[in-house]
């Protein structure tokens, strides 16, 4: 909804809103599996370790990195030695 409906403003917040999401999973994950005997490396710390990345492309800190000019002219400059080749 935020896509079809949402600001820069709400895009912004909502990012934040994520980050903080994302860094209090990631303490919970490591609570989990210093207190919780059998959790590390088991079925659920893997799930919860993926959904964990999953939440990373919405952070805040990812959204500034990637949405900065140098790193658009890297990718840019990839994209073209990538046709360039083929």
């Amino acid at each position: 909804l935020d896509m079809l409906y949402g600001t820069e403003e709400s895009k912004f917040a909502l990012s934040v809103v994520t980050t903080f999401v994302f860094f209090f999973f990631a303490l919970e994950l490591v609570v989990q599996s210093c207190g919780k005997p059998g959790y590390l490396f088991g079925a659920y710390f893997w799930l919860d370790t993926i959904a964990l990345i999953s939440l990373l492309p919405d952070t805040w800190m990812l959204q500034a990195l990637t949405s900065s000019s140098e790193f658009v002219a890297a990718r840019s400059s990839k994209i073209s030695r990538v046709i360039r080749v083929a």
